[in-house]
């Protein structure tokens, strides 16, 4: 593709795809060389090949969320999408990214993109907190509370800062509130009118986040 000579790339792509007719990576690069070439029935052919090779690698389900966003199919996409979110921790973030650059819609990537799968969902609740995105970050936490914060308290330590952070008090308080109530062995609730300062005598370890 970066020598520019479309008829070589093509010629080739084709060769290589026929010698490894199994190979969806192959089918995957020739899918990209009709693309470049502007012939998209045969691009949609090559990379539905590629998918029904291997439709369960995150890899390959990658490239097809990027055509398919590529050719304005947002729904498509998403699926694509939500499937590399759910098998490949490395691809979540590139993922959000790429998803909201793409829709800007924070329900339809929760909805759509996010599996309801609680490691997707930390890891989603963390872009979310790490790029500033509170609101949209509500609404996982919302959904991670009513599932019954199924994890330990240290996974929720980047949304906690950045309510701290950005002075979400009320939020904190009920977030921390909430996963004092789900450990209460690890994270003591406080009761009404106790000091500010709490565990002074160390009775539980220190978790080292939120408002321990």
């Amino acid at each position: 593709l970066e020598g520019g000579d479309i008829a070589d790339v093509l010629r080739l792509s084709e060769r290589a795809a026929a010698l490894g007719p199994h190979r969806a990576g192959l089918w995957v690069d020739l899918g990209a060389a009709y693309e470049w070439a502007g012939r998209a029935v045969a691009a949609q052919r090559a990379y539905a090949h590629a998918l029904a090779l291997f439709p369960n690698s995150p890899e390959i389900n990658w490239h097809l969320g990027n055509y398919a966003l590529r050719a304005d199919r947002i729904h498509e996409a998403a699926a694509f999408l939500r499937t590399c979110v759910l098998r490949d921790a490395a691809l979540r973030r590139p993922a959000f990214d790429l998803s909201w650059r793409a829709t800007g819609d924070p329900a339809f990537v929760l909805n759509e993109i996010v599996p309801p799968d609680t490691h997707a969902r930390l890891a989603y609740l963390d872009y979310l907190s790490d790029t500033a995105r509170l609101d949209a970050a509500a609404d996982v936490w919302a959904r991670l509370r009513d599932a019954g914060l199924a994890f330990e308290p240290a996974a929720a330590f980047r949304y906690l800062d950045a309510l701290i952070e950005h002075r979400r008090i009320a939020e904190l308080d009920a977030a921390w509130t909430a996963l004092a109530a789900r450990h209460p062995d690890k994270l003591p609730p406080r009761g009404p009118g106790e000091n500010l300062i709490v565990n002074g005598d160390f009775e539980t370890a220190p978790v080292n986040g939120g408002l321990d």
